[in-house]
């Protein structure tokens, strides 16, 4: 029989395994408080809470952890806005943080506040998905929510490089995210639903990929003729050349769409 010591050394390695897991969800930042508190430097603060009031807090305390930590991240969000210099905290009062933004178009540092919510919700992701203390779980639902489309493949970059040192799960219904695992299809799973309260779980293959773009480019190519047949100028993708000749296959697949 294994000694009680040992299995309250196992009971609490699982409850500090467990304890460190983080949920997010894009829904439930508080913009408004991300843009105006001014965080009190109190706690110890690791992990960006889950409205991520925290983030000022977070961010200085995770620079004491590393002192890269403010590099990384100034070259993290120089990708998301180019013309960005610096991102730091200060201290407003004795006892409290704020960030500033430097751009290198203005001589005077940005407030959060002045900042547009999609770069705010980046900020907040790259804390999270660049902290040297990551959990041993990270979980988020639809990170894509309020983020300019053109920051898909900078985020699914994140996300893949946090992913090689912990487990992410991330939920998602943006086909414009998804766009930027298809190198990694093994990882992507599709809830499928049957029935009005049943679905199964599937891994996404090349196979299912290529049908679906198959219909699409089938779609596509029927309403390109269209408009051309109304007057309309449309340049089709050279990948519907191949309707031309196979006219039969466009309106097979187009009508099991």
């Amino acid at each position: 029989m294994e000694p009680a010591s040992n299995v309250i050394e196992d009971a609490r390695k699982l409850l500090d395994f467990v304890s460190q897991w983080q949920f997010y969800n894009a829904n439930s930042f508080d913009l408004e408080k991300i843009k105006t508190s001014e965080t009190k430097i109190t706690s110890p603060d690791k992990y960006v809470s889950a409205s991520g009031d925290n983030l000022a807090l977070v961010f200085e305390n995770l620079i004491r952890e590393d002192i890269f930590f403010e590099e990384t991240i100034n070259k993290a969000m120089t990708l998301v806005l180019p013309r960005t210099y610096r991102i730091r905290c200060v201290r407003s009062q004795e006892l409290s943080l704020v960030m500033e933004w430097y751009s290198l178009d203005t001589k005077k540092p940005l407030c959060l506040k002045e900042l547009s919510d999609g770069t705010i919700r980046m900020l907040c992701w790259a804390i999270i998905l660049h902290s040297p203390v990551l959990p041993s779980l990270l979980v988020i639902d639809e990170p894509e929510l309020g983020l300019h489309v053109a920051w898909m493949r900078i985020l699914s970059e994140w996300i893949k490089m946090a992913a090689h040192k912990t487990q992410i799960i991330i939920a998602t219904h943006s086909p414009d995210l998804l766009d930027h695992f298809t190198d990694c299809l093994e990882k992507v799973y599709c809830f499928d639903s049957y029935g009005k309260s049943h679905f199964s779980i599937k891994k996404l293959t090349q196979e299912m990929l290529a049908d679906k773009r198959a219909k699409s480019d089938a779609i596509l190519w029927r309403l390109s003729h269209k408009m051309k047949e109304m007057g309309f100028s449309f340049d089709a993708p050279e990948s519907f050349s191949k309707y031309d000749s196979q006219r039969n296959c466009v309106k097979t697949n187009y009508q099991n769409c």
